[in-house]
């Protein structure tokens, strides 16, 4: 396994990002990510969640899901997300062939 391999935990939780500072160079801005981005956005996930036809958000291969140019395969879904200390966590039902993707 190197650092770029995506593991699931057995509970079926995932390590979304942590919180933090993560300058993004060519922009020139430092995204931070702390505990208040984390609530927001748990907070406005799970107010959707009630929405009619809501899946959860997708997980896809390729990052094209909002390209509508461009073909997009989900992986699996986001079906909850969770707001930590240690940044934002998400449970995510896969699919059958995500794994082996």
């Amino acid at each position: 396994m190197n650092g770029n391999d995506f593991v699931l935990a057995a509970d079926g939780w995932a390590h979304i990002t942590p919180c933090g500072e993560f300058p993004h160079a060519g922009a020139g801005v430092v995204q931070v990510i702390d505990r208040a981005a984390c609530d927001a956005m748990a907070a406005e996930f799970n107010g959707r969640k009630s929405d009619a036809n809501f899946p959860g958000v997708q997980v896809d291969f390729d990052h094209f899901s909002l390209d509508t140019g461009q073909s997009s395969e989900a992986a699996g879904w986001i079906t909850e997300l969770e707001s930590r200390d240690t940044g934002l966590w998400a449970r995510v039902q896969g699919k059958p062939n995500g794994a082996s993707m």
